[in-house]
Formats: C-alpha cells, structure tokens, sequence
C-alpha cells in the first residue's frame, strides 16, 4: 500500500479500537477483565482492518507455491490449422507436454474465465472460449506466490496492454511461447440492419469487416434472401486492428409465410474461419405493418428511452412522429426514413392502423383531430403535458405537484404485479413531480411512490379498461432519469413501461410479430443461451422445441416460469424453427416461428501480438518493480489469529459473567 493508504488504515484503525474500548469502559457491566476483554476486541478489529486493506506481502518463504506454472489459451482461435495441418491446440500441447515439471502441478486455462485442470484432461477438450483474457489468470497466478509464467498462446490477446500495464505489479517474468503464423482471415464483426420493413421499401444493410494476415484489396459482400442474392457491394479491406465498412441496400420484398424474413450476409472467397464469414439478421417485413405509433409533442429525453424500451418488449415495429411545431412533423424512432418530415396524414394513418398508439407530452395544444380520435382508440398509452388541461384523457387528472417522489417497495396487486415483483428501489431516483389522483373504480395501479419516503403513498400510473378498450395513463413527469440513471434504476423502468405495453397489447390480434411468447432475440449469439419472454399474462410452464432445417430436433424442453422471461440451453449453431407452448393448467398459447444460432465469434479476428511485447513491460523501475508480491487476504494465518481472538474473546465472556 501508499503511504497516504497506511496513514488512512492507521486513522480508521485507531478509531474503531477506541471505539471497542470504549463500549466495553461504558456500556458493558462491571465485572471482571473488561480490560482484557477490550484489548481482545481491539486486537480483531484492528486486524480485521489489516485484512480489509489488504497490503501485499513479499513473496517467497511463508507463502503456499502455486498450482500451475503454465497459463494456455482456450480460445476458439486455437482450433484454427498451423501451417503443418495440426490446429493450434494440438500444437500448443506439444508444448505443455514437453514443459512436464512446469505442468505436473496443473495448466491453468484462459478465455473467458480462468481455471486450473489437469494436464492429462486436455487431450480430451477442445478451445470454446470467446474471448482471451489473460490478466485474469496471471492475476491469479501472482495471488498464488509465482514467479515465472509460461504463456501458450496463438497471440490473439484481448487484453495485452492491460497485461503490460499490469505485469509490474503483479511480480511476474513471463515467458511467452506463440503458436502458428498469422493466419489470413476476414470476418463480419458489425451488422446494422432496420427491425421492420414496409414491402417494396429499400432496405439498408451496415456491414462491418474486420481482416487478419493477408487478405487482399477487398472483399465482396453479398445479401441473400432464401438462397438469392439481392445486393452485393465490394468493401475494401481494412488494416489489422481496423474496421472497414460498406453499406448494402435492396428492396424488401413481402415474405411467402409469416412476416420475419431472414437475409443471409455473406462474405465470398475463401480463408482460415469460415465461422466469421456468415451472419444472419431478421426484418420484419409486411405490406402494411401497425405496430407502435409513437407520437410526441414536446420531444425529449422519454422519447429517447421509452420507444426502444416498448420495441424490444412487444416485438412490433414503431413508428415515430415528433411534433417540432403546430405544422411540422419530424419522423423519429428507429425503423425507416428516421428524421424525415412526415406529412400531418402520415400520422394519421400511423394511429388508425397501430396495434398500440402511444401520446407522449399530450395536452389541449394538441390539434382538435387527435381530441376527437383519442376516446376511440382501442390501446392506448398516454403520457400527459405538464398542463394538460381539457384534453380528452381517460381518467381526470390533476396538476403535477413538484417535490422528490420515491418509488415504494410494495407493488400493488395489479394484472402487472408479478412481473414487477422484487424491484430494487433503494438505487432509483425521485420522480420531480406527481400528479396526485383517486385510483377509479375500473383502473389499477402498478407502482406507488412518496414524497420524500414519508406517507401514504400514490400512483405513478394507471391503467384500465372501458368495454373491450384498453388504457394507461403515467402521472409521474420525468420517468427517464431512472433510465438515465442505468443498473437497477434502468431495470425498473423497462420492466414497467414493458410491463405496462405487454398488458395493453394482451389478447389483441396483432399482425406483426406480436406472439404470446417469443425469442428476446431471433439472432443467438454462438453457444449463448436462448432467452423467451411473454407479453401477455405469466402462464405456468413453457414447452419448447427447436428442430433443424433438416428436421431434426436439438431442443426439447419444459421450463418452469418464474418471470416474464425464462431461459433455454445453448443449441448448435444453424438456422432453426421453434415451436413454444404456454400452460396454465391447460395449453393457453402456442408460438412457431424461425431462429438462428450463429457460429459467429469476434475471436477469429483479433489481431495477434507478439509475445516480445508481453515480456518487455511498460513499467520496469519504481516502487511497483518489487518481485513478486501476495496479498495479505490470499494467506491463511491472519484469519486463523482472527478466528482465535473471537473465540476467545467469546469463551473469557461467559467465563466472567458477560452475555
């Protein structure tokens, strides 16, 4: 530790040992050995403290050897062939078997996560790991008291500078063994693709290339739809370390069954992983889509988050409509023609056919026709101005009062309940302010919040019903810091605008993507494992199953439900179709539609670093060269003394009459 950290430790140690002397002196009862009860519980916390700072010890005598010596990539790059036709971790256990002192102990292995196995268990695994993070396992190893580190590795390091920064401190000399020569490759390492189409609209593709060895000027880049191409586009090839992009574009054409169409890019031409050189996005494409209409009339941070929130929860199409003055409309959202002007018809023909139409900011500045359409929408979402005023809304409301509005832990029983159960709303700001209203008989209220956690508390939402219509109203104003806010705050607020969606769109026929359940995403990530969510109410059970395009089952499986969202094993890469059935009690709902696993992985592509570089550490001279070093925390004996000076402190307590 600094001297500045010891003078800290030394300050808070002599307070919490004056502390311990003081309850004993003053709030224990007389009796005997108070002073050597004191001094026992001086002593433990002052070396309670010791642990929680957690200086560093030399390494050497007194310290546990390590377990391993010997740190080997797992990485799925060492699957890749050296120029001899073996795969780099073949190679890489020649080298492990002919460090046998070094390995007898234990080769740890690193990727994503380190772990220490046998050496004789390797010859039984393959590379799987995504990435290649090797300070984590040095790191251990230093904890561990070693001094020397043999790195077996094709060179293909997420972390090398973070390593040379580190290697210094950690005490380490590395020796580092490199497998295989640079291997040419090129891969598909970005793809941006729009969620939704309209049918004869362009579509745009954003391809993403990155290239390692030697792969030539360029590379083309094709789009396929059920096996044709429909675009092609010849992207130059990027430096190693660099991205090279292109952009692709092609004319949706309407899908022959269902609306999700799958395209297919593709890179041609031959290389080292053809893993990388295929990826896969699905669009929703359809002649007239209804979705989400998004319309806001004072445009701000809420659009910002709350459209993409109900997006991915509903899986339909949005579209955006922002009112930049009593004439202008801006389109916005994501989808097509994003910053466009749109006409006042546009948005017209946007509410008329949504599944969901949603009014952010809406009050009596709104022009007269969305007065007059707003009571006969069937789903509906509104979001009241800071005036609202005679604006046609279905509850009364009030005015917005300005103080610091928490969220309560209790969630009120609602249809929404149970998908907003366990909230953590210790980490949440205030809402600034609060539309205090009267629950009406025919609504329900999904979250209730405070003035400054003190009171009874009051609705930062309502939702109800009127016949077969369906509405919420927020009455909260500034909901998006808790998306701002990110981590727990950000959690909340999806799982209830989400929440809230779901509950709208519930038991209506929705044309594009609206499944009772479906993927959270319809791409996988390779050997991920796939996510399903709900959008309706939260059946028991689910039963899933996923077969091949040559009709072969990989997945077949029952899984309990415990929230809106439920997961499944990693399945093969492939292109799959999925069927899912919901139960309570009986079958409720039964989902079908296509899905795809990639091979893809980042891994392929990560330019390689010469081991010269990790053994020649930026850092060489100064306090941190020390040798190797062993945190205090890793050594047995200060907790076993810890452990002895509560005990007896315990037993000397009872001896002498103390509870």
């Amino acid at each position: 530790m600094s001297a500045s950290t010891w003078i800290i430790f030394a300050l808070v140690t002599a307070v919490v040992m004056a502390a311990s002397v003081w309850i004993y002196r003053q709030r224990e009862s007389p009796g005997r050995g108070r002073s050597w009860l004191a001094v026992l519980r001086a002593a433990s916390l002052a070396l309670l403290m010791l642990l929680i700072f957690d200086p560093d010890l030399p390494g050497g005598a007194g310290v546990r050897g390590p377990a391993a010596r010997i740190v080997l990539d797992h990485s799925l790059s060492m699957s890749l062939a050296t120029p001899g036709g073996a795969s780099r971790w073949q190679a890489a256990l020649d080298v492990v078997r002919r460090e046998e002192t070094s390995a007898r102990a234990g080769v740890m292995l690193f990727g994503d996560v380190p772990r220490t196995v046998s050496p004789d268990s390797l010859a039984q695994m393959v590379p799987a790991a995504q990435r290649s993070l090797l300070l984590p396992a040095l790191q251990a190893m230093a904890e561990a008291g070693v001094q020397e580190v043999l790195v077996v590795s094709d060179g293909g390091l997420d972390d090398a500078d973070e390593v040379r920064r580190w290697l210094p401190r950690l005490g380490l000399e590395l020796r580092v063994v490199t497998i295989g020569d640079p291997a040419t490759n090129r891969g598909i390492v970005e793809l941006s693709a729009p969620t939704w189409a309209e049918a004869g609209e362009t579509i745009e593709l954003r391809v993403g290339i990155a290239a390692t060895g030697d792969p030539g000027d360029s590379v083309l880049v094709s789009v396929l739809d059920q096996g044709e191409v429909v675009a092609q586009s010849l992207i130059a090839t990027p430096a190693e370390g660099r991205i090279g992009t292109g952009v692709l574009s092609f004319d949706a054409r309407p899908p022959v069954e269902g609306s999700q169409v799958r395209y297919d890019i593709v890179l041609e031409g031959g290389d080292a992983a053809a893993e990388d050189d295929l990826r896969s996005v699905y669009i929703d494409v359809s002649d007239e889509p209804g979705g989400i209409a998004f319309v806001s009339f004072r445009p701000d941070w809420e659009t910002r988050f709350l459209q993409p929130v109900l997006e991915r929860a509903l899986g339909l199409p949005i579209r955006g409509f922002l009112r930049a003055d009593p004439s202008t409309w801006v389109r916005g959202a994501s989808g097509l023609r994003t910053a466009e002007r749109a006409s006042e018809d546009q948005v017209r023909e946007a509410i008329a056919a949504a599944d969901l139409v949603v009014l952010h900011a809406y009050g009596e500045n709104a022009p007269t026709w969305i007065h007059e359409r707003v009571p006969t929408i069937q789903r509906l979402l509104v979001m009241p101005a800071g005036q609202a005023g005679s604006a046609p809304l279905p509850v009364p409301i009030g005015q917005l009062v300005a103080a610091d509005w928490y969220l309560s832990d209790a969630v009120p029983a609602s249809p929404i309940a149970h998908l907003l159960a366990g909230l953590n709303t210790d980490e949440i700001p205030p809402l600034p302010a609060l539309r205090l209203v009267d629950e009406p008989e025919n609504g329900w209220v999904p979250l209730m919040a405070s003035r400054g956690r003190r009171g009874g508390g009051y609705p930062v939402a309502i939702g109800g019903t009127t016949g077969s219509r369906r509405w919420a109203v927020a009455l909260g104003d500034g909901f998006w810091r808790w998306a701002f806010r990110g981590d727990a705050a950000r959690d909340t607020y999806e799982r209830m605008w989400s929440a809230l969606a779901g509950w709208l769109v519930e038991d209506q026929t929705i044309v594009t993507g609206g499944d009772a359940i479906a993927p959270v995403l319809r791409v996988v990530a390779r050997d991920a494992p796939i996510r399903w969510v709900t959008t309706g109410s939260l059946p028991d059970s689910f039963h899933v199953t996923m077969s091949g395009e040559d009709g072969a089952t990989v997945l077949d499986a029952t899984l309990t439900a415990g929230s809106d969202t439920l997961t499944a094993p990693a399945v093969p890469a492939g292109n799959y179709a999925y069927s899912v059935r919901t139960f309570s009690g009986a079958e409720t709902a039964t989902s079908t539609g296509p899905i795809t696993v990639e091979s893809f992985s980042a891994d392929f592509t990560r330019p390689r670093v010469e081991g010269s570089r990790l053994e020649e550490p930026v850092i060489s001279t100064g306090s941190m060269a020390r040798g190797p070093r062993v945190p205090l925390r890793t050594v047995p004996w200060p907790w076993a003394i810890l452990i002895a000076i509560l005990c007896l402190e315990w037993v000397l307590r009872r001896r002498w009459g103390l509870r």
